[in-house]
């Protein structure tokens, strides 16, 4: 019971050190748009951005293939303050078509496979494992943050994290081919900083 009560203490107390902490650092507008008032009007702005490219694009049977063009969001929308969708998959179906939307999951996915499989192939090593694991963290953020933020201009740590999960997972594979590195222990055989030599 003791505990309980200085784990809720502790959380209350850092709610108010989280929120005045904000307030000494953050501006006031960035404060308030996390008002209950604030993000339910930016939900129902960004349902009808969204809503506004699908309809241009479900009235153009011939961009539904390879899309309406890069950008077509800023030009079918009136609204000054709002330049896009703040939807990735939003943005790849209607302004790349099914080509573009394809394309953007396939890469999604296999990042996040290679993503998962690192983990499991530094599963018996703290650092790489943490390392791993933390890559795949950040990945996934960004990701949920495309789903309701940004654009295809603004999605570069995105492409970062994915291309680099994909090229260590890459680079792991091939070393357990050529016997570097012990396939799920992480265990490579080589030098103590972790670079794969060959034992052939």
């Amino acid at each position: 019971m003791k505990t309980l009560v200085f784990s809720v203490l502790g959380l209350i107390a850092g709610f108010f050190v989280v929120r005045y902490g904000l307030a000494l650092v953050a501006s006031e507008t960035t404060i308030d748009r996390w008002e209950y008032k604030h993000i339910v009007r930016g939900s129902e702005t960004r349902i009808l951005n969204i809503l506004d490219l699908f309809a241009a694009y479900f009235r153009t049977p011939t961009a539904w293939l390879f899309g309406l063009g890069f950008n077509t969001f800023s030009v079918i929308t009136s609204g000054e303050k709002e330049p896009y969708s703040h939807n990735i998959l939003v943005d790849a179906l209607c302004e790349h078509g099914l080509v573009g939307l394809a394309l953007t999951v396939a890469f999604l996915l296999l990042s996040l496979r290679s993503c998962v499989a690192l983990v499991r192939w530094y599963s018996e090593v703290g650092p790489r494992r943490a390392s791993s694991a933390t890559l795949f963290a950040l990945l996934s953020f960004d990701i949920l943050v495309s789903m309701k933020e940004g654009n295809m201009f603004s999605i570069d740590s995105m492409l970062l994290f994915g291309l680099l999960a994909q090229a260590l997972d890459m680079q792991a594979r091939v070393a357990a081919e050529h016997g570097e590195l012990m396939p799920h222990a992480g265990e490579w055989r080589g030098d103590d900083d972790g670079a794969a030599t060959s034992t052939g």
